[in-house]
Order: C-alpha cells, then structure tokens, then sequence
C-alpha cells in the first residue's frame, strides 16, 4: 500500500532520495501552524521546492489578517539555527499555479534562509560593511573589533528578558574606541552564556542601521543597534504579534 507521506514526497520533492529533506520541512510546517493557530481565517501551511529552495505557502480566507501572518512567520526561528523570510503574497486570483492545495483564498509565501546569512566584508573608504549577521558569535566579536570609529552611535541591550526597553539599551555615541569595543564585546559574550545558561543560546547575531537597508552599504555615521536572536525571544515577538498578550497600552 503506498502511503499519503510517499505520495506527497514525489509530487512536493521529486522523489525518494528527497526524504530526509521532506521530513526536515515537515518539522517546519508544524511549528509553523503552531504560530498561526490564533488566527482563523488560515486554512494551511503547504510545503513546496524549486529553483528559490524550500518554500512554505500559508493560504487564508480573511485578506485582512495579512499583516498577522506575515508578523508571525517572517524571521521567526521555526526550528534550531531554521528561519523563513516574507516572500511574496496575492489573492486567489494571482496564486501560482500547480501547488496542490493552493489557491481558492489569498496566499503567503516564505523562503527558507541559508544556514549563514549576511557575512562581513570590509572597504576602506567613505563606507564600510557595517551591517550584517552572522550564527558565529566569534566571527560578530571580530567584526566589531573591526568597526570603524566613525559610527554615529552603536546600541545593545544588556540583558536576557524576551520583552525590553529602553532602561535595558547600553549606547556609545561619537567615537566608538577601542575601550567602547571592549564593553560591547564583554556585553555579547556575557549574555551569550547567560542565555546558553537558560537553556535558550543564541542563533544569530546581528548588526544593523537605524536607516539603512539589510545588505546595502550604510555611512559609518549611521547609529547601530545590535540584536542577538534566540527561540524564547522569537517566540514571545510571536505570541505579541498575535495578540496572545493583550494590548500594550
């Protein structure tokens, strides 16, 4: 008797030499529905391949329930060191073709990142690669040590608490100096073990503009803030995005 997962497997993967792979996105699609289970006008989370790489279509009846979709999937930590990005979205008139169990309802769709996202790369000049990220904090350490002095402020928060504000946020302006690396550096290591502690480490260290575009070039005189991602905090933006909370005011 063929099985439902056999069949699935050969039309979403192409064969069975992609089973490791199907089951893997399976893992992914669960925890997915896990996060979208508060809002009920989605209908599914269907799995997909091709030339882009593994994509998660999530179909929905109530276009107004677009922005709670995207808030809860995109950049969310599905799985260890595993996130989707947004990818692209429409109504049924629009959905691409031949997906079974697409279409009918609007659409959403997320591509699975790579392992290692944005890496550092430098230029001497009027502007640097100052933004980035990275799942290594030894390459993050090394990038910060090598951040020009010219930064217009640079911003990390000192502490593990999955909900923070600005009490929490240590900031340097003006010349970011050695002594100021130093500090940051300790922050990020010190945290970093703080979170290992709480059975919770840290997948992705990231560094970015207040104005600029992730992956784009930004002036040195740009401020930075500094992120450090691990699943309890994606976990808790999540639930907040959803409403699981209630209000902030």
């Amino acid at each position: 008797m063929i099985k439902l997962k056999n069949i699935l497997n050969e039309v979403v993967f192409g064969g069975s030499k992609s089973i490791k792979k199907y089951r893997i996105q399976q893992s992914h699609i669960k925890r997915a529905e896990d996060l979208l289970k508060n809002i009920r006008s989605v209908d599914g989370v269907i799995p997909h391949k091709d030339s882009k790489g593994l994509i998660m279509f999530v179909n929905y009846t109530n276009y107004g329930d677009r922005a709670k979709i995207k808030r809860a999937l995109d950049g969310v930590n599905l799985t260890s060191n595993v996130t989707y990005r947004y990818d692209n979205d429409g109504r049924s008139t629009n959905a691409p073709r031949g997906i079974m169990g697409l279409g009918g309802a609007n659409w959403m769709s997320f591509i699975k990142e790579g392992k290692m996202n944005e890496r550092f790369e430098f230029e001497k000049g009027d502007e640097y690669q100052v933004q980035g990220k990275t799942n290594s904090m030894q390459e993050f350490v090394k990038h910060i040590k090598n951040l020009p002095e010219e930064l217009g402020s640079i911003k990390v928060t000192n502490s593990t608490l999955s909900f923070t504000d600005s009490s929490h946020d240590v900031e340097f302006k003006k010349k970011f100096t050695s002594a100021d690396k130093a500090k940051v550096i300790k922050i990020i290591r010190d945290l970093s073990i703080e979170f290992k502690k709480k059975k919770d480490p840290v997948y992705e260290y990231e560094l970015r503009s207040f104005y600029g575009t992730l992956g784009k070039r930004t002036p040195a005189e740009n401020n930075y803030y500094i992120t450090m991602r691990t699943k309890a905090k994606d976990d808790f933006g999540a639930a907040m995005s959803r409403g699981d909370h209630g209000p902030l005011d």
